[in-house]
């Protein structure tokens, strides 16, 4: 008997260490101290390559050990599921700004799940779609939440970015605060490519002027770098091409093969390597013959340039995030 009670009183305890352990999401309040709250931190994370319905996902995802989750995950073959709950405990309707800070996420799909439990979808979007599919004209994806006095809703995030360097940081803002941080952003962003307007027209007219391919290199090198810093801003998907499909994942490739060739031949003309170093200057014009066979090669397997491009790509983006 006395066995019995202890066999009892062990899976009982079992059982309740296990559910203890499963990553429920916590219902998130607002401080209003606080300006934002990361999701990746207080909601619930999962990963998994098998394709799930967002019901097989919510179910797999509640039944997940806890552990600590990180916004970058670099390269992955993953489908990463987000959970979160957040409850207005004020008396007045509120609108929450969820923001996604990665505009070069393929697939991104919103649910909620309704009263009976089950998910329906708010929004899809992703930089696979056009730019119009965005519910806010944003360069990062931005989702406009509605919450009446009292509500409480749970919200499902499905991230897809497989075969690819992956960092999804997630937050829910406020509505003022979340204009706030754009304007400010804004503005900064303004000085900093009017500081390189300035430095690419005085590049330009030394070279239209005094007649020196130093001046033209260095034009070239520069309008290539702020392009790149540009397009991984999610600008470039914004204000030159939002109506095309898919140039979005090709575009920063085809600007990394153009800004290592204005590198090479600005360093070439600046050091004046063709009279100074003839080897090395030969082993740069090698060099730039690689890259025009991986231009050419791009326009019929880009997908195999995108791949070994990868650990560039996430080099980049690591100091842009950092």
């Amino acid at each position: 008997m006395i066995r019995k009670l202890f066999s009892l009183f062990s899976l009982l305890t079992l059982s309740f260490a296990n559910s203890a352990l499963a990553q429920t999401p916590d219902t998130l309040g607002w401080d209003q101290t606080q300006q934002k709250i990361d999701i990746v931190k207080r909601g619930v994370v999962f990963a998994t390559r098998e394709e799930l319905n967002p019901m097989a996902a919510w179910l797999q995802l509640l039944h997940q050990k806890r552990h600590e989750q990180k916004a970058t995950v670099g390269f992955t073959a993953d489908i990463y599921w987000i959970a979160f709950t957040y409850k207005n405990e004020t008396g007045i309707s509120v609108e929450k700004i969820l923001e996604v800070d990665n505009p070069h996420i393929d697939w991104l799909t919103v649910y909620t799940l309704d009263r009976k439990g089950q998910p329906q979808r708010l929004v899809e979007t992703g930089d696979k779609l056009l730019f119009s599919s965005r519910p806010m004209a944003h360069r990062n994806f931005a989702v406009p939440l509605n919450y009446d006095a009292g509500e409480t809703k749970t919200i499902l995030i499905k991230i897809d970015k497989r075969n690819s360097s992956l960092s999804f940081p997630t937050y829910l803002w406020s509505k003022a605060l979340f204009y706030e941080k754009c304007f400010t952003q804004n503005l900064w962003f303004g000085l900093f490519f009017g500081i390189i307007a300035l430095c690419l027209g005085y590049a330009l007219m030394g070279f239209l002027f005094l007649r020196n391919t130093l001046y033209g290199w260095y034009f070239l090198m520069v309008f290539t770098s702020a392009l790149y810093v540009f397009t991984s801003l999610g600008f470039s998907f914004q204000y030159i091409y939002p109506r095309i499909l898919d140039l979005n994942s090709y575009f920063r490739v085809y600007i990394d093969l153009v800004l290592v060739v204005c590198v090479v031949k600005f360093s070439q003309a600046f050091l004046g390597l063709p009279e100074q170093q003839i080897i090395v200057n030969r082993l740069l014009n090698y060099l730039l013959m690689v890259l025009g066979l991986l231009v050419l090669v791009s326009f019929f397997a880009m997908d195999f340039l995108i791949r070994h491009s990868l650990l560039l790509l996430s080099f980049l983006d690591s100091i842009h995030l950092a």
